[in-house]
């Protein structure tokens, strides 16, 4: 290792590519890329896209895409499939109304409770929370930033 008290600039040269790499594996631990597949997201998304994922759950509010674990199905008594990701748009956080599609679901006139959200497709012909009921807000992995 040369000695960096001899030569300022190596140093410097050091210091900076040390930098770069810490902002790049943070920016890997912040950021995930994920597919589309499917058409439940049409129009807004289609099948194969890539989209950038903010993760954290910060900022949740109706209108907003996220990505989550994938619900198992009702009534199965399974845990959510880690490896599974979807990608849905958030039609009700908590302390709002839920929206009439799911009330066959969630009961008529339904407010989401506490630490969950209802989420839907773009494309009414996607499994949601029509299909899942409420989603447990700490299986969400992030926010979608925009089409990769």
């Amino acid at each position: 290792m040369p000695d960096m008290r001899a030569d300022p600039w190596m140093a410097g040269v050091f210091c900076a590519l040390a930098a770069c790499a810490a902002a790049t594996l943070r920016a890997r631990s912040l950021l995930l890329a994920v597919r589309i597949h499917g058409p439940s997201m049409e129009p807004t998304f289609h099948d194969g896209d890539m989209v950038l994922v903010v993760r954290g759950t910060r900022r949740l509010r109706r209108g907003r895409v996220v990505v989550f674990h994938e619900p198992p199905p009702p009534g199965s008594g399974r845990a959510p499939q880690a490896d599974s990701l979807v990608v849905k748009r958030i039609a009700a956080t908590a302390g709002e109304s839920a929206p009439p599609q799911v009330w066959p679901i969630v009961g008529a006139h339904a407010v989401v409770p506490e630490g969950a959200v209802i989420v839907l497709g773009d494309n009414p012909a996607g499994v949601d929370s029509r299909t899942w009921g409420y989603i447990p807000q700490d299986s969400i992995v992030g926010l979608v930033l925009r089409r990769r």
